[in-house]
């Protein structure tokens, strides 16, 4: 299993390089969901939380954060999400790779 994941790394590395000589940095789009790992909660996670406050809205999205404001407020959404996603987390190992690309100018943060 090891030396799968060891070629996995070394084939994607060969990838990268290939572009950074060629002077282009590919654009590596991650979702918000790629920091679960630390303990951030994933959008259906939160959509769950306010769901359990809006009982019958079985909206999504955009749709459900309006529709918690128009029952509460906007105050009270941004209390809501700093209470679940405010708190710094531990950075896990994928943050420090994604840290580590960007440091090399391999996928540049914009």
């Amino acid at each position: 299993m090891a030396g799968q994941i060891d070629a996995q790394v070394q084939e994607l590395g060969d990838f990268l390089e290939r572009y950074r000589v060629r002077g282009m940095h590919p654009v590596l789009w991650i979702g918000a969901g790629a920091s679960a790992a630390a303990g951030y909660p994933t959008l259906g996670q939160l959509e769950q939380l306010l769901r359990a406050q809006l009982p019958g809205v079985d909206k999504a999205g955009f749709a459900l954060l309006d529709a918690f404001i128009a029952q509460y407020s906007e105050a009270d959404l941004i209390l809501e999400l700093q209470q679940h996603i405010a708190q710094p987390r531990p950075f896990v190992p994928l943050h420090e790779a994604l840290a580590r690309l960007a440091g090399g100018g391999v996928c540049p943060i914009f």
